[in-house]
């Protein structure tokens, strides 16, 4: 038995389907969502059984902190308890889009998502689905790869089964993603921010907006 597959098309989405999504992630279930990189391993991030079927479907270390997937900027209020003038900058140029943000994170931010670090990772997706469906959560949800820890990302839905086969509950199939280069993520908690993983937006144009600490290897 394989995960079950919703189809749904981003330019006019059935909203019957797009309830189905929002109510497998409710009640504390897997979904497999895409991103404007790759697919993505969508639970609620309130729902600590939730993240820690993550942990164990992808074989992920818990100490590892998982980002999220933000519907809008808006979503930032119980995550943070501030958000720097480089990162609201940042913010205001890139999202929604590829860009990662590493913030200080409020302290009702579940460990699990943190991995004890006291910081959360954090973008509203350039996605237009995945925000949808974010939204009518209500509530941001985990954006790590939806594949097995060390395997390489997916960007074709066909191959989600195969990596994946039955560990999840829901792939919604919105067609291939752009693939390429990940989200570059920034730590925006440093002054100057520090460039953590070069990524689809180049480091050229963060750093003309807001001077990074490390320039990229």
């Amino acid at each position: 038995m394989t995960s079950q597959v919703v189809k749904l098309d981003p330019a006019q989405p059935d909203p019957s389907a797009v309830a189905r999504v929002v109510e497998t992630l409710r009640r504390g279930g897997l979904v497999a969502l895409p991103t404007e990189t790759y697919y993505g391993l969508a639970a609620d991030a309130a729902n600590d059984v939730a993240l820690g079927k993550v942990f164990e479907v992808k074989g992920r270390d818990r100490g590892k902190p998982l980002l999220l997937l933000l519907s809008h900027p808006g979503m930032l209020a119980g995550l943070v308890p501030d958000i720097p003038e480089a990162a609201q900058i940042l913010m205001d140029r890139f999202w929604p889009g590829g860009l990662t943000l590493v913030l200080r994170s409020d302290p009702r931010v579940s460990r699990l998502v943190t991995g004890g670090t006291g910081t959360v990772a954090v973008r509203v997706t350039g996605h237009s689905l995945a925000r949808q469906i974010i939204a009518a959560l209500g509530r941001p949800v985990t954006g790590t790869s939806a594949n097995l820890a060390g395997a390489p990302p997916c960007a074709d839905p066909q191959g989600l089964p195969v990596a994946l086969g039955d560990l999840i509950d829901l792939v919604v199939d919105a067609g291939p993603t752009l693939g390429g280069k990940p989200s570059t993520l920034v730590d925006v908690t440093t002054v100057p921010p520090r460039l953590l993983r070069p990524g689809v937006i180049s480091f050229s144009d963060i750093d003309s907006l807001v001077k990074l600490m490390d320039a990229p290897a």
